[in-house]
């Protein structure tokens, strides 16, 4: 099984996740925000993707997912679409955090109870 394979059979929302991004929510140094859904089960997730490049060392990937309801893909969404920070609409909720070293063969896996703030 492929290391991106691993990661969405984490998230839990079926037996077959396959995750087709529905909105992008921006970009911004390093890192790419969107909404995306399971083509399968119709879940949506929060997407956020982290990379930092470390000059003295290894570059690191952090992929982040939380699963969403409906209303709060539209109040996200809504949020994106106009000066306001979408990362406000974001419930206090369990968030899938997976980390990656260049030159490690997997992702580590592990749980926050929220989404952490950007820190750059």
């Amino acid at each position: 099984m492929h290391m991106l394979d691993r990661i969405k059979s984490s998230l839990g929302c079926c037996d077959r996740p396959s995750l087709e991004t529905m909105s992008g929510l921006g970009i911004e140094r390093h890192a790419a925000f969107a909404i995306q859904r399971c083509k399968h089960c119709g879940q949506h997730f929060y997407y956020r993707c982290d990379e930092f490049d470390d000059f003295n060392g290894p570059t690191s990937v952090t992929i982040w997912y939380m699963a969403l309801s409906p209303d709060e893909v539209a109040s996200i969404t809504a949020r994106s679409r106009s000066t306001e920070d979408h990362t406000a609409a974001l419930p206090a909720r369990d968030v899938h955090i997976f980390s990656y070293r260049e030159g490690e063969a997997e992702f580590v896996h592990r749980v926050s109870h929220k989404m952490p703030p950007r820190i750059w």
